[in-house]
């Protein structure tokens, strides 16, 4: 439903505002769910280790559960826990992007002037970030389901949304 008091804005306009804003909303679900993958993995990896002590497995794990925090503290602001902590400790590029999306869709009209150069800007860092998971998957995930594989243990998986493993045992 059009607004009847701002006859200066068209379709058009209101149009780009959709694309644009669905646009940013994709990006920050993507953000969102690296998080979730490697929340996933973690706790998985965690469960994997309850059930050996295997000190390869254990190696392995450390390097993978390392690098995976990295990623997604570099995607999540994890040490948010209160209130307060958004004032203590930087926002990361979800947040960001949540942030452009909410400043698109005030009012009525095509995104302002800076918003795809911003978007523009917060693309890119993300892609950067899920360069960096794919090689984190590639290198270190890949070493621990190795491990896992050796002691017949099920494999980590990031899109398994089952603690206990989704894959059959080999």
């Amino acid at each position: 439903q059009r607004n009847p008091f701002l006859p200066e804005v068209s379709n058009a306009d209101l149009q780009a505002q959709y694309e644009f804003g669905r646009q940013v909303r994709d990006r920050a679900n993507d953000a969102n769910l690296r998080v979730i993958e490697i929340r996933r993995v973690k706790a998985q990896l965690e469960d994997r280790q309850k059930r050996s002590n295997d000190r390869r497995l254990a190696t392995a794990a450390r390097a993978l559960r390392t690098n995976a925090s990295d990623v997604e503290d570099d995607i999540y602001q994890v040490k948010n826990q209160s209130g307060q902590d958004p004032l203590n400790f930087p926002i990361r590029v979800n947040n960001r992007l949540a942030n452009l999306l909410s400043m698109a869709e005030r009012g009525d009209g095509r995104p302002t002037t800076y918003m795809p150069e911003i978007f523009g800007i917060l693309d890119a860092e993300l892609k950067g970030y899920e360069t960096k998971l794919r090689q984190v998957w590639a290198r270190d995930l890949e070493a621990v389901n190795r491990e896992l594989g050796r002691l017949g243990l099920p494999p980590l998986d990031p899109l398994c949304e089952r603690v206990e493993g989704c894959a059959p045992l080999p």
